[in-house]
């Protein structure tokens, strides 16, 4: 159900890791200009990124304050785990999404429950053996058809593991997926405004800097990260400006990449996908 899966079985996205010396510039620039906040992922896993921990010390000595990095746990391990606590990871997500053996294998495809859920306790584990107060640990659900009715029994599976428990809806990004795992009724809304125009930029591995983390799509691309195109000039571009008046005047469904958002179509059905 992933977009990013679609888009590479689309050949729309290509399997890349931002190179270390890109990181460094995109967090130089950024602190100059105040950045406080960086999430470490988009569409992927970052713990396969040989520089991963690198990265993490270079945005923590660098002045970043917050530094978060979802993941699905599954390449975890002890080396990783001591890396990213004693390098400054302020807040790290899990994303388990069940409790059972057979859901969670179904809607993690290739993960074995049994040596996540170890990953996970073996992360907290070290943690604690650090004497650690951070990474703040988070567990996260996606709640869907396939996994709702674990919800109420989530937060006791983990909650000796995790300092935080939480629960996001389901949401068909783009309409890509074909099943319809809504769990509850959502009304259209048009008149959405997000607020994520004037909070953040999201920047790809091979450099397109987008509006939106969820646009899988690069639908509503800013422009490209380069030596001659930098975050400033991207950030108060022509292309931010006239989405956000969009998004200010409550119509930001004539975007394409925001009309494809569950926000503001409320709940996109296969069966009404336009």
């Amino acid at each position: 159900m992933c977009p990013r899966t679609h888009r590479v079985e689309l050949n729309q996205w290509e399997n890349r890791m931002m190179k270390f010396e890109t990181f460094k510039s995109i967090i130089d620039e950024g602190v100059k200009y105040g950045l406080k906040a960086i999430n470490l992922n988009n569409f992927g896993e970052s713990l396969f990124n040989k520089k991963i921990l690198e990265m993490v010390k270079y945005a923590h000595e660098n002045g970043v304050l917050d530094i978060m990095m979802h993941t699905n746990g599954t390449v975890m391990n002890d080396s990783l785990a001591e890396g990213l606590i004693k390098n400054g990871l302020n807040r790290i997500i899990f994303s388990m999404d069940s409790i059972s053996k057979e859901i969670y294998e179904k809607i993690r495809i290739g993960a074995i429950f049994e040596k996540t859920v170890e990953n996970v306790k073996k992360f907290y584990d070290i943690r604690q053996k650090m004497k650690s107060k951070t990474p703040i640990i988070r567990v996260s659900m996606v709640r869907m058809k396939e996994n709702d009715h674990e919800a109420k029994d989530f937060k006791n599976f983990w909650g000796n593991y995790a300092d935080e428990i939480s629960y996001t809806d389901y949401r068909n990004q783009d309409g890509l997926d074909k099943i319809d795992r809504y769990t509850k009724i959502k009304e259209e809304n048009k008149s959405y405004s997000c607020p994520a125009l004037w909070q953040r930029m999201t920047i790809n591995a091979t450099g397109e800097v987008t509006a939106c983390c969820r646009d899988a799509g690069k639908r509503l691309t800013l422009g490209k990260y380069n030596k001659d195109n930098n975050l400033k000039s991207i950030w108060e571009g022509k292309i931010l400006k006239e989405s956000r008046i969009l998004h200010e005047k409550k119509q930001a469904y004539k975007i394409d990449a925001c009309n494809g958002c569950d926000h503001i179509r409320g709940m996109i059905k296969p069966d009404k996908i336009s």
